[in-house]
């Protein structure tokens, strides 16, 4: 199983921190901090992880009102 979580950049420990559990469970967690890389193109990288994505995990914070990337993420999941 593959799941898509969708952090704030401003709550990057609390999306490291979610994806331990799942991942000690053999669960393959996508987090934009290990997957994109310098270079990439992050609209094909975010848009191939969640075509991917047997599922998706919104990490809602204060700081998701201001994180345009959340938002697109947001969208494309609707």
């Amino acid at each position: 199983m593959k799941v898509f979580v969708s952090d704030s950049s401003r709550d990057r420990e609390r999306g490291e921190n979610f994806a331990t559990a799942p991942r000690a469970r053999g669960i393959d967690v996508w987090l934009d901090t290990s997957e994109v890389k310098p270079g990439d193109s992050v609209v094909t990288v975010l848009s191939d992880a969640l075509d991917k994505a047997d599922a998706a995990v919104v990490l809602f914070s204060q700081h998701h009102e201001n994180s345009p990337w959340m938002k697109a993420e947001w969208n494309c999941l609707l």
